[in-house]
């Protein structure tokens, strides 16, 4: 904690992170840089400067649901680009963005795919609370509520198999699919209190 840059990298195949703290750090809490089958448990990200956590190029790293991703200075949970089956399982991701326009969960390029988003709670981020990009990408059970921005964003996404979400209380719009979004399924979603 408190390192003027990265809290910590994580690169390779088969590492474990148990009970691990990255908070108040200048950079981002913890990067998965090519990182793949990650064992993940008791993970708590918070506090930092940039995004919480941030994954490029990694792969079939499951955060389960004691991970904890708060109050981070942009992101909460930024998939940069190359990410595909991670699942993220079961826990909140909640005001992130100490200003401007910041994501609860952010995918920034298409190359991303089968990744699993389920019993997600994502709330009082300062904009959108979720943009997903890619192809072939799963959410399921994911409430999205009290957002800055649009609660869901789609952008250049296809394929994506969404069911039992609730999204509400968000600024902008609850659901939003942009130019160049094909064959999306949207099912047993439920929608209020948006204008």
């Amino acid at each position: 904690y408190e390192n003027g840059g990265n809290g910590m990298i994580i690169k390779g195949t088969n590492n474990t992170l148990s009970g691990v703290k990255s908070y108040r750090n200048g950079k981002k809490g913890i990067k998965f840089d090519d990182a793949d089958y990650t064992s993940i448990s008791g993970l708590s990200v918070y506090e930092n400067n940039e995004a919480g956590i941030y994954l490029v190029s990694s792969e079939y790293n499951n955060f389960p649901s004691d991970t904890q991703v708060f109050n981070n200075g942009t992101h909460g949970i930024q998939l940069y680009n190359g990410n595909s089956y991670n699942t993220f399982d079961g826990f909140a991701i909640y005001n992130n963005g100490t200003s401007g326009s910041y994501m609860g969960i952010y995918m920034t390029y298409t190359s991303q795919s089968y990744n699993t988003f389920s019993n997600l709670d994502i709330y009082g981020n300062t904009g959108v609370g979720f943009q997903i990009r890619g192809s072939s990408n799963v959410i399921k059970n994911v409430k999205i509520h009290n957002n800055g921005g649009d609660g869901i964003k789609f952008q250049d996404a296809s394929y994506t198999d969404i069911s039992g979400l609730k999204v509400y209380n968000n600024q902008g719009i609850g659901i939003y699919l942009t130019s160049y979004n094909n064959y999306n399924a949207v099912s047993y979603t439920h929608l209020r209190a948006h204008e």
